[in-house]
């Protein structure tokens, strides 16, 4: 196998603009001890263990579960808040950041196999995920 490293993943908390009307928004990591979450536990690399220190410690879990889909829709209702990749926001516009920093980011490789790497159509391929993560990075 060969892998490169192409870039990061940096998650952040996200809500909608519903629940800041309804609930108001948390600013330190303190405060969001008193706003429900939903724990997204897809999201299980160790690169996410203060999320899952945050989890395990709080009071107000109304949801749990492994679908990213249930967790956007948990959050589309107005009544949680929960960690995303940054690029969620992106796609999803109803969603607003939460401002309590968790600095959580997890390393994205490109992995392929070796005898692959011959076929011009790979090496193509691969040249362009390589590419369109540069041009990410750039920005």
């Amino acid at each position: 196998m060969v892998a490169q490293l192409v870039g990061k993943i940096r998650s952040g908390l996200y809500t909608v603009p519903a629940y800041e009307a309804n609930f108001g928004m948390p600013k330190t990591l303190e405060e969001l001890f008193a706003h429900c979450i939903v724990d997204h536990s897809a999201l299980g690399t160790s690169q996410l263990h203060p999320w899952h220190g945050i989890v395990s410690n709080h009071t107000y879990v109304a949801y749990c579960t492994n679908s990213s889909v249930f967790c956007q829709w948990a959050i589309q209702a107005g009544y949680d808040i929960s960690l995303f990749p940054n690029y969620t926001a992106k796609i999803f516009r109803s969603l607003i950041p939460v401002p309590v920093e968790l600095e959580i980011e997890a390393p994205i490789w490109l992995v392929s196999h070796e005898e692959t790497n011959k076929i011009a159509c790979t090496r193509i391929v691969l040249e362009y995920i390589r590419d369109l993560f540069a041009k990410d990075c750039a920005e």
